[in-house]
């Protein structure tokens, strides 16, 4: 079994070769788009060019343990061999020690520079998660919203986990949160859901989900399954009514 590294390293999951359609190879994007937000600490970062010229997504993980659980998964549902997925352990130390840096200029006056240092942050990716979780709690707004937008657009399950916590915040962070979780689109919705089950005595996180529901550019059976938890969450029994919703939206959602 792959050891853990240090928090400077990460492991780049990329397939060189042995896709046999157009067709093949936009399933294998979709499939590593939809499923990296499964594991904690992973995101998307760049493409990589296989021999037959598809452009597919590079999944890229902390974890070399997630790494290598991914590309098995890779090799078993669309029969490419192992050797034509390589994985490769990357260090970036310039850019972890950078963080701080970037972190402490999303508090700058000039909007312009702290959009920098957000777009920064994101670039670094999933090595940038945790850092940016902390600065959620920072007293200078700007440094919270800043971050959660930048957690949105990392968008991978720690971040997800992160915005719909802050759901639950009565100030502007919620309302930055719904937006981004909005905005990250349909592989948010089930974690959203999940969590509405289990929250929804708490009338500032069902109004947190309501707003993402809202913003939210679902269609076609998507939509069908999410307008009965927005109505739920409308009606006077909405504590009561709305985890019900919930869970049979995701039932819903899961059996496509």
């Amino acid at each position: 079994m792959p050891k853990e590294n240090g928090p400077h390293s990460y492991h780049e999951v990329r397939v060189t070769k042995g896709l046999k359609s157009k067709e093949e190879a936009e399933a294998l994007a979709a499939f590593i788009g939809d499923k990296v937000h499964d594991f904690q600490g992973e995101t998307q970062q760049g493409f990589a060019i296989t021999e037959e010229h598809f452009r597919i997504p590079k999944a890229v993980f902390t974890s070399p343990i997630k790494a290598h659980s991914f590309a098995r998964e890779i090799e078993t549902r669309f029969g490419i061999p192992s050797e034509n997925i390589v994985i490769k352990a990357k260090t970036n130390t310039s850019g972890t020690d950078s963080i701080p840096k970037l972190i402490d200029e999303l508090k700058r006056d000039d909007g312009i520079q702290s959009r920098k240092a957000r777009l920064a942050l994101v670039k670094l990716g999933s090595i940038a998660v945790p850092a940016l979780i902390e600065a959620t709690k920072s007293p200078d707004t700007t440094v919270q919203w800043e971050s959660l937008k930048a957690l949105a657009q990392i968008g991978n399950r720690q971040a997800i986990d992160t915005l719909i916590d802050h759901l639950s915040d009565d100030d502007g962070r919620g309302w930055v949160a719904a937006d981004g979780l909005a905005r990250l689109g349909k592989k948010a919705i089930v974690p959203v859901l999940e969590s509405l089950v289990h929250r929804s005595g708490s009338s500032v996180f069902r109004n947190g989900v309501h707003h993402f529901l809202s913003e939210l550019s679902a269609e076609g059976q998507d939509k069908n399954s999410l307008e009965p938890v927005k109505a739920a969450l409308e009606g006077s029994e909405a504590s009561l009514e709305a985890p019900i919703a919930a869970w049979n939206a995701i039932s819903k959602l899961k059996s496509k």
